[in-house]
């Protein structure tokens, strides 16, 4: 043990120094176990080394605690840590492990779902496999889309090929369980207070489940919610190597061998030493992975009679476009913040990254996708007209996008870069102010220039013919008067804010995307979505609900709300009547009250309704219920007091578009269309004004 120790002794010196700018300290002891475990099963695999003693191999003992301590490390402690293990065995060369069988396994999920299993994806997931063997207890850390939940999904499907293959491994059984999304007492089981009668909780149920299964598959009890100190205590006999559940009434429930308990969080400031040194940890970084997979992963999905050609056009439009805006937005979005040192340092509603822009930014293209689906529109089309369709409805939804969460100055500003790169290279003065890095040239002219008498905000595109860019006051032609006998309170004055929030609602609602506005009070917020989901959307094909949050929504109330409007579809599935979608508005997103650690339950029940579809009966039996033709939007109003923050892996879901306050023009068109009202006392009564 002697080498052990003089060879661990420096790493782990170090790895606890770094581990603490994260805020993520572990035992030394637990982890040197691990690495003993790792070194005992690279031994079995390899027994044809010469060795004296398993442990004390020098390319035994290297490649455990390099492979159980990689995947904890960020990008920019790697080079770090390879620098420390390679100067503490000199000499030593790897030979590339086996995962032939495993990658092949992997790439034919990544093939069939249409995912790009780019290098840092195939680690990643190597890292959860090779993790999950060693540990039986284990967390995915990282921020919103860093591929956590596909990196399981994915190694999940891959085990399952090998199964069928004999190549060794078995199926998984997988619970996904938001901890956070009900009561401790819900989790794990509480008595009644009134009858003392003890009921099981959800993680109690599918812990004894697994247990007493006498199935060979592999069984994943997944956590996805936040960790704190309080409802983890549990948790924590269960990561020890004596393996038990200790629940309020006595009973001892042991973990088999077959069961691993994986934590999927977005950080671990809440959460003890005790239990971060009891699991192994895989450290998924979105800034690592990037917003290009993401893209080159939604190409391969477009319809087929979009050619490679097309596709091109598009490829050459994202990396045009893209890099420099995001560059401009780390600068001025006032409503968002990057989780690392490219923070948006002004007010923010909650972190999130570039890749929730980018991937805003492919929503809104999805839209405008049903008319690609048609051969004839390829065949009848030419190819110069196909491109500035493909053009336009890129630069539409470049501006809804990245654009649509700024405030009006910022806008401003964003509206002279976009024309600057549709026109050519950017300036030098725009280089020096937003950090632009090299940005490549077109590979052809832009076919439909914006015009230039207002911002690209104010213009939408029409798709008729070649089509062209309208403003958007040209509908307010259509709009109705205001009648005379219409109460003060029920009155909408039309404005261009009305006609573009009703139509990116449309735009987005009909195609199952969920958006969420956000703004200063009194900005007709609310108003827009309430006169959208009961005046304009078809009652044949959607039926409408609305909840309005507070400082002391609950889950229970929120989830009691939902189910009471859904009809049951068959045992354990809900839903709204067969044949339409469910339009679920959450009005004052961001005001139920944060608990002792930071996080917010009725947002987390929120976030499992749109991650998994599935809540828990907790009332009966403890049973799944699994919600079908859900979608959600929402608002929250933005105040520089009483400012609640939303959890980030909620906010990625939407797009979000910003409702700014009304500019002079806006309020002088809103009073000159009322004027021909009766007056009425400004106190007693008000006009909703868009």
């Amino acid at each position: 043990m002697e080498e052990v120790e003089s060879r661990g002794r420096p790493c782990y010196s170090v790895g606890l120094i770094r581990s603490k700018e994260e805020e993520k300290e572990g035992d030394c002891m637990r982890t040197v176990k691990a690495v003993l475990i790792a070194a005992g099963t690279l031994k079995l695999k390899y027994p044809e080394m010469e060795e004296d003693v398993v442990v004390l191999s020098k390319f035994t003992f290297y490649r455990s605690i390099r492979d159980v301590n990689l995947p904890k490390f960020l990008a920019h402690d790697l080079p770090l840590f390879e620098g420390i293990i390679s100067d503490l065995f000199p000499g030593v060369v790897l030979p590339q492990p086996d995962y032939t069988f495993f990658n092949r396994a992997v790439r034919e999920v990544c093939a069939g779902a249409e995912l790009r299993a780019n290098d840092y994806f195939m680690d990643k997931v190597q890292q959860v496999y090779e993790t999950m063997r060693v540990r039986h207890g284990f967390m995915l850390i990282g921020n919103p889309i860093g591929g956590k939940t596909v990196a399981l999904k994915t190694l999940s499907s891959a085990l399952a090929i090998m199964n069928e293959r004999g190549e060794g491994e078995n199926r998984v059984q997988m619970c996904v369980i938001n901890p956070k999304a009900i009561t401790v007492g819900q989790l794990y089981g509480q008595f009644d207070p009134t009858s003392h009668e003890w009921s099981d909780g959800v993680l109690a149920v599918n812990f004894r489940k697994f247990a007493v299964s006498s199935s060979p598959d592999r069984k994943w009890i997944v956590l996805d919610g936040p960790v704190d100190s309080v409802w983890i205590e549990n948790i924590n006999s269960v990561l020890d190597d004596n393996k038990k559940l200790c629940l309020n009434s006595g009973e001892v429930i042991c973990l088999s061998n077959t069961t691993n308990i994986i934590f999927e969080v977005h950080h671990l400031e809440n959460a003890s030493p005790a239990t971060v040194s009891r699991c192994g940890m895989v450290y998924m970084e979105p800034l690592a992975l990037g917003w290009r997979p993401l893209v080159e992963t939604w190409l391969a999905k477009l319809p087929n009679t979009l050619t490679p050609q097309h596709k091109g056009v598009l490829t050459a439009l994202f990396h045009r476009f893209v890099p420099p805006l995001l560059c401009f937005i780390r600068k001025y979005l006032l409503w968002f913040k990057l989780e690392r040192s490219e923070s948006y340092v002004q007010k923010g509603v909650s972190p999130t990254t570039d890749l929730n822009l980018v991937r805003s930014l492919m929503n809104i293209f999805d839209c405008f996708l049903d008319e690609f689906t048609d051969p004839a529109y390829t065949k009848n089309n030419p190819e110069s007209d196909i491109r500035a369709h493909l053009e336009s409805f890129f630069l539409f939804s470049c501006i809804w996008s990245l654009g649509g969460p700024l405030d009006e100055p910022s806008r401003a500003k964003f509206d002279l870069l976009l024309r600057e790169l549709f026109a050519g290279p950017p300036s030098q003065e725009s280089i020096d102010d937003y950090g632009l890095n090299e940005v490549p040239e077109p590979p052809h002219e832009y076919q439909l220039p914006i015009p230039e008498e207002d911002t690209v905000f104010h213009y939408k595109f029409v798709k008729e013919g070649r089509g062209y860019w309208q403003k958007w006051s040209e509908d307010l032609a259509n709009a109705s008067s205001i009648p005379r006998d219409v109460a003060a309170h029920q009155i909408l004055v039309p404005t261009v804010g009305t006609v573009r929030v009703s139509a990116l609602l449309q735009l987005l609602v009909s195609r199952c995307k969920p958006l969420l506005l956000v703004g200063p009070p009194a900005t007709g917020k609310s108003v827009y979505v309430a006169e959208f989901l009961h005046n304009k959307l078809k009652r044949e094909e959607y039926k409408p609900m609305s909840i309005s949050f507070s400082a002391h929504t609950t889950t229970t109330h929120v989830q009691d709300l939902v189910m009471s409007g859904l009809d049951k579809r068959k045992k354990g599935v809900y839903g709204p009547p067969v044949g339409k979608r469910c339009v679920l508005f959450v009005d004052d997103l961001n005001l139920p009250q944060a608990d002792a650690f930071g996080s917010h339950p009725p947002l987390e029940l929120l976030r499992q309704l749109i991650d998994h579809a599935t809540w828990y009966d907790i009332k009966k039996e403890v049973e799944p219920i699994h919600l079908e033709d859900m979608q959600m939007v929402a608002t929250i109003t933005l105040r520089d007091s009483g400012r609640t923050l939303l959890t980030p892996r909620l906010l990625r879901h939407f797009n979000v578009i910003a409702v700014n306050d009304f500019d002079d023009s806006t309020i002088h068109s809103i009073y000159s269309k009322s004027s021909h009202l009766r007056y009425v006392p400004f106190l007693k009564t008000r006009i909703l004004i868009g």
